[in-house]
């Protein structure tokens, strides 16, 4: 049987891989043994090593023979040499295809390292040597072996040797492949890059020093695919060009990316680089492999490749050591790799280096189930929605199986690929346990879904709004998308539906935006630190407004101090150029402006000097609002209540104008603006009564604000009020001051239902009752309804007092 060995860093499961596919052209059947694993082209089977042991070799090679084998190509690494595992092999030929850093783990240093790729040479029986006359160890190779068998050197830099010389020219890109001449034989092969000329130029000798000639093996070479993992391409029609590579060296990186920059050139793109480095192995490589990356790719995401036994984390620091500006980092190479390929441009190159073939990621000593070219396919995926209900799902949906206290979506991803889910983002240790299913493994749905959103919002270069607030975000939201559309087109302007503003519903929202959309308002709440410093970060808006700091939430973050920190942290993604929209009226303004740092900023507000400053005269259920810019005044009717909406008014006003709308437009809009349910929207109500219906939720101070709308109403007052949640250990203190709050501004009656809420009533005094139950309220309720009342109905979300509207309200009917 005709041994071919092939040694070197980079290029060995190429270099055997094609030969085999080459002599299959040919009619001879040529076994593989390697990286990829032992067998025949297409049904390999995995080993440990990429060389096997002696002991598996001797039962190996003659099996080869007996299934049909005339010739065999072998992977002979440098530990594999050092280790004795091919002594006992008879090779005919012995390839060198380069030699460069790597290994410096096991070897300790590069000469121990060459020293053993030069024991390979001294093997009985070897009749041909096949040299890379471009690197220096060939070179030097070539001359120490001529007159002691037959040297046949390649070269793509014209260079020579004593013995026969394959020199490449005339190189291009051929449509998906590339071309050269060989003595005066055109060569193609559907492949990409330089350095897999010389891979073919290694091919080549070791066919013709088995009897092939040249057009035969140029004929042979036309069919060849690469093998897995190894420049593989994905994409690249309507689509960004995805490249997984195995290139875990300095050098095959160099090469890789040197390659794919001509790539991306030609393609108009940009071309950007997702890799890592392996633990456990050569640390030395690490920095420099920054430094390439850094210098070769416009964009670099350093994530983990097979941490092993090593922190991930330091190893990505020691990547990012040797660079000059510190690149974008991801623990997660799933979220990297998504990030990355969602967030290009259809003419974009995206390099996965590190990992090629290999199905598994080692993270603690674990293999878990993974793939480069798996994760690259499911992002590159053109998927009709994206959604974590399993009953809602759609033919083409992404499933995002989230997990919460009381549920788990991992269990209904069977019933959501049974629905036509194209695909599903689970959990690793759920992927690790059902294979073959085409999912995105990610080591939490919540962050994976997030860097999802993130990636996709990062495609569209247009307005967003980010707003976030203790009190009116939703009023806000809606006024700045009320402007938004008007100036835009309704079809053309993405906001927050309902309370979509957490962890989930923002990346939800932010990957409903379509190329048709000229405009986002995304809306951000919270109830502990950090959260708004997450959401902006995903949502990357180039106006953000903090509309007040009040007393909600306060369980989760302490004092109103806390709160307004908290909700500062909207500055914190906001895009380079972007602007802060601050309300001057309220007394964090100074430390929003702080933590704006350099960026513009723009203030709104009624009592307090402001950039777009308003006046506020109340009428009926409204009034009649002047704002002012530097450079126009409008005024107009405002048909919703309140100082505080007056406000709510101008803080849209300012975000708009930062968006690019003219003031007269905003205005316009406003002056149409018809509320949003559940805040304070007028209702006819049984015996000729007005239902001012504010249940949406409820902390003190918009508690406050809501009765001093109903303090505005002529008529008999009764409010409805129950429990305010989420106010911290103060409560009973809230609910007393909200009754009293209620009685001194003119509230006929107050009907109190939940249990803090007898604070309320207590302090209210005469005029007062309390429930523990809905069903009784609304009984006494209606009893106490004549004509002419004004009912206001607030509590927090909760308690459902909605319930209480329903029951009173005639019908649908909302009063004029």
């Amino acid at each position: 049987m005709f041994m071919v060995g092939v040694t070197g860093t980079n290029g060995k499961t190429s270099v055997t891989q094609w030969i085999a596919q080459a002599m299959a052209a040919r009619g001879r059947r040529c076994a593989i043994v390697g990286t990829l694993g032992n067998g025949f082209p297409g049904a390999l089977v995995p080993g440990p090593n990429t060389t096997p042991g002696a002991a598996v070799l001797r039962q190996a090679l003659p099996d080869f023979e007996r299934r049909g084998a005339t010739a065999c190509a072998m992977e002979v690494s440098s530990i594999g040499i050092h280790q004795s595992r091919v002594a006992e092999v008879a090779f005919d030929v012995a390839v060198f295809t380069n030699l460069t850093r790597d290994h410096l783990d096991y070897h300790g240093t590069m000469e121990a390292y060459a020293a053993e790729k030069r024991r390979f040479f001294d093997l009985p029986g070897l009749r041909a040597a096949v040299l890379n006359l471009d690197d220096p160890f060939g070179a030097a190779l070539a001359e120490e072996l001529a007159g002691r068998m037959r040297v046949i050197g390649y070269t793509l830099e014209g260079r020579t040797c004593g013995g026969e010389t394959l020199s490449a020219s005339d190189i291009a890109p051929d449509g998906a492949g590339i071309a050269f001449t060989l003595a005066g034989v055109r060569f193609e092969a559907p492949v990409i890059g330089r350095f897999n000329v010389s891979n073919l130029l290694a091919v080549t000798g070791a066919l013709l020093a088995g009897g092939e000639t040249l057009e035969n093996i140029a004929g042979a070479l036309r069919g060849i695919i690469p093998p897995p993992g190894r420049m593989e391409t994905l994409g690249g029609t309507d689509r960004p060009l995805v490249v997984v590579d195995y290139a875990h060296t300095p050098d095959a990186l160099e090469k890789a990316l040197s390659t794919l920059r001509e790539t991306a050139t030609a393609r108009g793109g940009r071309l950007a680089c997702v890799f890592g480095c392996g633990g456990d192995r050569d640390t030395g490589k690490r920095p420099l492999m920054g430094v390439i990356a850094e210098r070769l790719a416009d964009r670099v995401i350093v994530t983990s490749d097979n941490p092993r036994g090593e922190d991930p984390a330091a190893i990505i620091e020691a990547v990012v050591s040797g660079m000059a500006v510190r690149p974008e980092t991801d623990l997660d190479r799933s979220r990297a790799i998504v990030r990355a390929i969602l967030s290009a441009d259809v003419r974009d190159v995206i390099l996965l280096a590190g990992k090629g073939h290999e199905p598994y990621q080692e993270i603690g000593g674990v293999r878990h189930p993974f793939s480069d070219v798996g994760q690259a396919r499911a992002a590159l995926a053109v998927f009709s929605a994206v959604g974590s209900d399993s009953r809602a799902v759609t033919p083409g949906m992404l499933f995002i199986a989230l997990k919460g206290e009381h549920f788990d979506g991992h269990d209904h991803v069977p019933e959501a690929l049974e629905k036509g889910a194209a695909g599903a983002m689970v959990a690793r240790p759920w992927a690790d346990a059902h294979p073959g299913l085409p999912l995105m493994a990610v080591d939490d749905t919540r962050i994976g879904l997030g860097a999802l959103a993130a990636a996709w919002r990062s495609r569209f270069d247009i307005p967003l709004i980010g707003l976030t607030g203790s009190n009116g975000k939703t009023t806000v939201k809606e006024m700045c998308a009320a402007i938004l559309r008007a100036h835009l087109g309704e079809d053309a302007v993405l906001a927050t539906a309902g309370n979509l503003n957490n962890d989930i519903g923002l990346p939800l929202t932010l990957l409903k935006l379509r190329l048709g959309h000229r405009a986002a308002v995304i809306e951000m709440g919270m109830n502990h630190p950090g959260e708004i410093a997450y959401l902006t970060r995903l949502a990357r808006p180039t106006v953000a407004l903090v509309n007040n700091a009040q007393r909600a939430h306060l369980e989760g973050l302490g004092g109103i101090g806390d709160v307004a920190r908290a909700k500062g942290e909207i500055f914190e993604g906001l895009a380079d150029g972007g602007i802060a929209v601050i309300n001057a009226d309220d007394p964090h303004a100074g430390l929003w402006r702080n933590l704006a740092t350099v960026r513009p900023t723009l203030t709104f507000g009624i009592a307090q000097p402001a950039d777009v400053s308003g006046r506020w005269t109340p009428h009926g259920f409204g009034g009649h609002l002047v704002i002012a810019s530097s450079r126009d005044e409008v005024e107009f009717d405002l048909p919703v209540p309140g100082v505080h909406n007056a406000l709510n008014a101008l803080a849209a006003t300012a975000a708009a104008l930062a968006a690019g709308v003219p003031l007269p437009a905003a205005a316009a809009a406003l002056s149409t603006y018809a509320g949003v349910k559940g805040r304070l929207q007028r209702r006819w109500g049984i015996k000729g009564t007005l239902v001012i219906d504010d249940t949406y939720n409820a902390n003190p101070d918009s508690m406050r604000a809501a009765i001093d709308v109903l303090s505005e109403v002529p008529g008999r007052r009764i409010f409805v009020m129950g429990d305010m949640g989420e106010v911290g250990e103060r409560a009973g203190q809230f609910h007393d001051e909200v009754g009293g709050h209620a009685k001194s501004r003119g509230v006929d009656l107050l009907f109190a239902l939940g249990p803090m809420s007898e604070a309320a009533a207590r302090n209210f005094g005469e005029g007062a009752r309390h429930f523990r139950r809905v069903e009784e309220l609304v009984e006494a309720l209606k009893k106490a309804l004549e004509p002419g009342t004004t009912v206001l109905v607030k509590g927090s979300r909760f308690m459902r007092m909605e319930r209480v509207v329903e029951a009173i309200a005639e019908g649908d009917a909302h009063a004029a």
